[in-house]
């Protein structure tokens, strides 16, 4: 037996957990793992005395290549994260100053193209500061001439991208990390310096040029269609209308929409009969070209990467007459996909699609005796076994990431796959026909009336809302473990030993004793006071006091509500809030442990309520803060966002001489009473 031949599917994914932990966890695994690897080497030296069972041999090999795979991804990780650190420390004294500089960029990618006001860029120079970095550009309007490859020149301030500053928001600052971008800015004016045209930038160029075709005001395509044409075979979802995507999600049907290897498949197959008259070798070399092609000209996310790739490996293993397992492809997309772009690994998009495609490969066999003869009935057998497996695989990150699952997938990808699938082969055709006037509007009219099916089917399906399941929250030890079960379970029933029933039941039990140690923390967390961050009008405080499934929600400006309302909408439905109450903010809130007094402009005196309370400082108070620690001492101080900058300064330099601990909104966000 040789480790080798083990997966290379195995070992890709220790890399992937070396380069997702934390550094902290990072430094523990490597002294581990360089333990682990020093007595495995020193059991190897010992084979020449010692004659060891070749299970055993094995065991050893295997764990010395896992290993090795997983220090690797914690030295790439490592090395990454001190490229970050370097270019961050390159623009540290602009960062602090907050002060407008003079900025150099290229811009590397257009987010949205619908809109035209965001943009990835590469910084090429700060003031007189030559650095190497990723920024992200906001514009207050829409910038259509600004194309990839454009050299600009712009002044404004530098922001670090922050972490979320409200309970409940999404976390922007890990979604870009996964970019690799740290930095961003909001340009008003901009200076046009120069224009850098490689391939790459030409094939996005071209990307451009297609999708303004299909948008132009003279294509008698919908708009509907229109949209979807542009998501299917392009990647560029923004011009999809968000109820439309919320309702392709709700239903479980959101993959359809990101170009994977249904579409690259689809998309195989015809350039494989297009290019029929080709001797079969020089016809596989011109549509692996066509393929990465493709890649670049969708925006080269990871699922296309992965999915081409994949098709490639096994096109050159036909080629030169190897056989190649599908766990090896998978394996070697893995690999690849993270040495090429390494920041994958925090993209929630790159999870999915190989989990997806690994659970088709494990699962799919389970199914394999339920099969009809009859040709019809097989094909939609198939797309419900293949709907189930995936679903399976990705239940874990389903729960853990969007707190939901719906069991209208089943249904959903038996009528959404068949449309796709017409409507993918009727996108090619139709975009390589679009200059000949009369074949295009004929397929383009098909394609609109398909479309409308689709979204009527989508819309149909998602009003079966009882079908669906909110709330479903997963901690990271609830997650670990059901994917453990998953794992187990499977081993299970394809090796048929009683050992790994025995380890799945105990795994499930300890999964179950997660739960109920779950549900009681959470009974303990019935009451909650939260102090959300006010980012648009600071003078404006609002305080949400939770109990059990009440709110009552405390407000000096209830003209501004609305403001918080997204914020407040998520928190109601992530502690299923059933009854809100609303009440004017008086000068103490209670809490449970320490009542919260509050200060503001209008508070005058130095004597506090109640001793040992906690102090919520907002506005201005017209009072010497010092002084009155000196009266009371407080548990904490919380300084609200609505505090001036040079107030919160001295007021903070007191808690630090007095060693009050204190939680600055405008740093660290909102402020809750189980933090």
């Amino acid at each position: 037996m040789k480790p080798l031949k083990f997966s290379f599917l195995f070992y890709s994914l220790f890399l992937f957990i070396g380069m997702y932990i934390e550094v902290s966890v990072s430094t523990y695994l490597i002294l581990v793992g360089g333990v682990i690897t020093l007595l495995l080497t020193s059991v190897s030296i010992l084979r020449r005395f010692l004659v060891l069972p070749s299970t055993f041999t094995f065991i050893k090999d295997v764990s010395v290549f896992a290993s090795l795979f997983l220090l690797l991804g914690i030295g790439m990780k490592s090395s990454i994260t001190e490229v970050d650190k370097h270019f961050l420390g390159e623009i540290d004294t602009f960062l602090k100053d907050y002060k407008r500089v003079r900025v150099d960029v290229k811009i590397t990618d257009i987010v949205k193209s619908k809109d035209s006001r965001q943009f990835y860029a590469d910084i090429i120079r700060v003031e007189d500061t030559v650095v190497k970095g990723k920024i992200a550009l906001y514009f207050n309007t829409n910038q259509h001439n600004l194309n990839v490859g454009d050299l600009i020149s712009y002044q404004s301030n530098l922001k670090l991208i922050e972490p979320p500053k409200n309970i409940g928001q999404f976390d922007y600052k890990r979604c870009m990390k996964g970019k690799g971008i740290y930095v961003q800015s909001y340009v008003n004016e901009y200076e046009l310096v120069g224009v850098e045209r490689g391939w790459r930038y030409k094939v996005l160029e071209w990307r451009g040029d297609i999708i303004n075709t299909i948008h132009h005001e003279d294509n008698l395509l919908s708009s509907e269609a229109k949209a979807l044409l542009t998501a299917l075979l392009l990647g560029e979802k923004s011009y999809i209308d968000r109820e439309v995507i919320s309702q392709f999600k709700d239903v479980g049907v959101m993959h359809v929409l990101a170009i994977s290897g249904l579409h690259v498949g689809l998309l195989y197959i015809v350039l494989f009969w297009t290019f029929s008259f080709l001797p079969h070798r020089y016809r596989q070399v011109v549509i692996l070209l066509v393929l990465w092609f493709f890649v670049f000209l969708s925006g080269f996310s990871p699922s296309v990467f992965r999915a081409v790739f994949m098709f490639s490996v096994f096109t050159i293993c036909r080629l030169i007459r190897r056989e190649q397992s599908l766990e090896h492809s998978i394996g070697l997309a893995l690999f690849f996909s993270l040495c090429v772009y390494p920041q994958w690994v925090y993209d929630i998009g790159f999870q999915l699609s190989y989990l997806a495609v690994i659970s088709i490969v494990y699962f799919m066999p389970l199914f394999k005796k339920y099969y009809a003869k009859n040709k019809v009935l097989k094909y939609i057998q198939g797309i419900v076994y293949v709907s189930a497996s995936v679903q399976i695989g990705l239940i874990p990150l389903q729960l853990y990431y969007f707190h939901q699952f719906s069991l209208t997938f089943v249904l959903a990808n038996l009528v959404v796959i068949p449309l796709v699938t017409v409507l993918v082969i009727l996108g090619i055709v139709y975009l390589c026909s679009m200059w000949l006037k009369g074949v295009s509007d004929v397929l383009g009219w098909l394609f609109s009336r398909f479309t409308d099916v689709l979204y009527y089917s989508v819309r149909l399906i998602s009003d079966v809302d009882y079908l669906s399941f909110n709330q479903l929250k997963l901690s990271s030890y609830q997650f670990l473990l059901l994917i453990s079960i998953i794992i187990l379970s499977t081993l299970a029933y394809y090796r048929q030993k009683i050992s790994y029933v025995v380890v799945s039941l105990c795994v499930f039990t300890m999964f179950q004793l997660g739960f109920l140690i779950w549900g009681d923390d959470m009974e303990k967390e019935q009451f909650e006071v939260v102090i959300p961050y006010q980012s648009k009008v600071r003078d404006a405080l609002t305080i949400w006091v939770r109990e059990e499934n009440t709110l009552n929600m405390m407000s000096n400006q209830w003209d501004t509500l609305s403001r918080s309302i997204l914020t407040l909408e998520s928190y109601k439905q992530e502690y299923s809030i059933e009854q809100v109450k609303y009440s004017d903010i008086k000068g103490m809130v209670p809490n449970r442990g320490n009542d919260i007094v509050v200060l503001t402009k209008e508070y005058v005196d130095y004597n506090l309520p109640i001793d040992n309370p906690i102090i919520l400082l907002a506005q201005q108070p017209k009072i010497n803060f010092e002084r009155m620690l000196d009266v009371s001492v407080p548990a904490l101080v919380v300084f609200h966002n609505s505090v001036p900058f040079w107030y919160k300064r001295k007021c903070i330099e007191v808690c630090v001489k007095k060693n009050i601990p204190f939680h600055d909104m405008y740093e660290k966000g909102y402020w809750s009473s189980l933090l």
